[in-house]
């Protein structure tokens, strides 16, 4: 149905364009500063290995950081296939708008996939599958980046998911993530569901493919992350609640959620950094170096 629409729509695949464009760039440009590389006028993403968690319908996004020099992966439980009436028309226009835009973007990998009129594997590892424990089918330590946009709020095993990125994340890597926290039933009453009983909400949210969301805090999501080694960089709220809104429903939410903050209530979504505190293993040239410096 959301192909359909947007099949007829032109107004509607730019939007989608200049989106993935806009997430694309974000991605690519926070990957490389964490990771000290230069940013301008493309972001270096040369020899590092990035993925993407539940990209959505296109592979735009990641496919800039593909562009940039990175070796790319997306996973998804629900994982895009091509689409012979959208694809190569969003891809199209994506090309036009990254040249416009990007004018030294190497556009080799797009062109393939316009002219091959699928997503190579040659380029882009792609891997369906569920956010539970072992269900991310990569190696450990694969992944110099993990990122993502308003996903991790529909997964259902949110302290999996943590171990599973902390896993595969490697030593020093990093995790850059977009979550929206927000009731997605209602924009405009985006704690809504914080006063569901928590009995009714899991019947609800697994009957809804979890797409009103999962109900974890922010502070709740960054504690998973530490134990997963996976150590807060920052968090950087960017949507916020109505403060009069905030305060009227806070006495029918529950318990857990009432006792909250109420500048820590407002903040329903934000970005978090984070980075993989574990110890990296020393190279053979690392450890022959050790040994002639008397080093144990």
């Amino acid at each position: 149905m959301y192909y359909a629409n947007c099949q007829h729509s032109d107004e509607r695949l730019r939007e989608e364009v200049e989106f993935s464009m806009a997430c694309g760039a974000e991605y690519a440009k926070h990957v490389a500063k964490e990771l000290r590389r230069p940013v301008k006028p493309i972001p270096d993403l040369s020899s590092l290995s990035v993925l993407e968690l539940g990209p959505g319908i296109n592979l735009g996004a990641i496919l800039f950081c593909a562009m940039a020099g990175a070796r790319v992966a997306v996973f998804d439980k629900y994982l895009v296939d091509w689409h012979s009436d959208y694809h190569p028309r969003f891809y199209s226009l994506l090309r036009e708008g990254l040249h416009r835009k990007y004018p030294t973007l190497d556009m080799t990998i797009l062109d393939l996939v316009t002219s091959e009129r699928c997503h190579p594997a040659e380029f882009i590892q792609m891997k369906r599958g569920d956010f539970v424990p072992g269900g991310i089918d990569f190696d450990d330590s694969l992944f110099d980046a993990v990122v993502s946009n308003a996903t991790l709020e529909h997964v259902t095993d949110v302290p999996s998911l943590c171990g599973e990125l902390g896993r595969i994340t490697r030593p020093g890597g990093i995790g850059i993530h977009q979550v929206d926290f927000r009731d997605h039933s209602s924009n405009e009453r985006p704690l809504e569901f914080l006063t569901i009983p928590d009995s009714t909400y899991a019947v609800s949210f697994a009957d809804g493919h979890g797409g009103r969301g999962n109900r974890v805090r922010p502070a709740d999501l960054i504690a998973e992350f530490e134990k997963a080694g996976l150590e807060l960089v920052r968090f950087e709220p960017n949507c916020f609640a109505d403060e009069t809104y905030v305060k009227a429903i806070r006495p029918s939410l529950l318990p857990r959620y009432a006792s909250t903050s109420l500048d820590d209530l407002r903040v329903v979504g934000g970005r978090l950094f984070v980075r993989s505190g574990k110890v990296r293993p020393h190279t053979s040239e690392e450890r022959q170096s050790g040994r002639a410096a008397g080093v144990r």
